[in-house]
């Protein structure tokens, strides 16, 4: 794939999607004809590569990272994590792949007392609420594409450039071009149906471009 190509459903699994923009470029979001600033959300990020179930880690990862702006202290490590999220190995004959379900990450959050949005397909205007979450704080979000092996996975949405979404991988390793974008109608056909971020008054003031 050239280097600036941007991602497209009809890309092969794991292909390249268009890299990251300096980080010096204009933050904007272009929806229903509306251009309007947003903030771009700064996480250290966190890779489900070389950890325990690095294949269906997504969920872990992305909770981590999510916790980063809960302000939570200590911060509980991946293991951990994984226990409060219910990730378990397959079943012995493999009937069972391990996954970190949305219900899974509402009910982690309830239990702890932070407060989260919870955006579901279905609800009215779903795609513009979640949106609208981007612009006050990272939101986790489930989607498949080809991308991922037409298989759900977990990505932190952080922001917008050049008018498109900017979310961070965790099935890229650190030293790997983790932070992505794709458009928000590319994003509309790869949702699942769920997204989850912390609620205005969790989440601290992100930083902007």
């Amino acid at each position: 794939m050239e280097p600036n190509a941007t991602v497209a459903i009809a890309l092969p699994a794991r292909c390249t999607p268009d890299w990251l923009a300096p980080a010096s470029a204009k933050s904007t979001l272009l929806f229903n004809g509306t251009l309007t600033a947003m903030a771009r959300h700064l996480l250290d990020f966190v890779s489900q590569r070389g950890r325990p179930c690095p294949d269906s880690g997504c969920g872990v990862a992305c909770v981590s990272m999510l916790l980063q702006r809960a302000g939570t202290r200590p911060h509980p490590d991946y293991q951990r994590l994984m226990r409060a999220l219910r990730l378990h190995a397959a079943s012995p004959h493999g009937e069972v792949e391990p996954a970190v379900y949305p219900a899974d990450v509402a009910n982690f959050f309830r239990r702890r007392r932070i407060p989260v949005a919870i955006v579901r397909e279905g609800n009215t205007n779903a795609l513009r609420k979640i949106l609208a979450q981007v612009r006050r704080a990272p939101v986790m979000a489930l989607v498949r594409g080809p991308e991922w092996g037409n298989e759900d996975h977990w990505i932190v949405l952080i922001g917008e450039e050049r008018g498109m979404l900017v979310y961070l991988d965790p099935w890229y390793r650190p030293t790997q071009r983790y932070r992505r974008r794709m458009t928000s109608a590319v994003f509309a056909m790869l949702w699942r149906g769920s997204a989850i971020s912390l609620s205005r008054g969790q989440a601290r003031s992100a930083h902007r471009a």
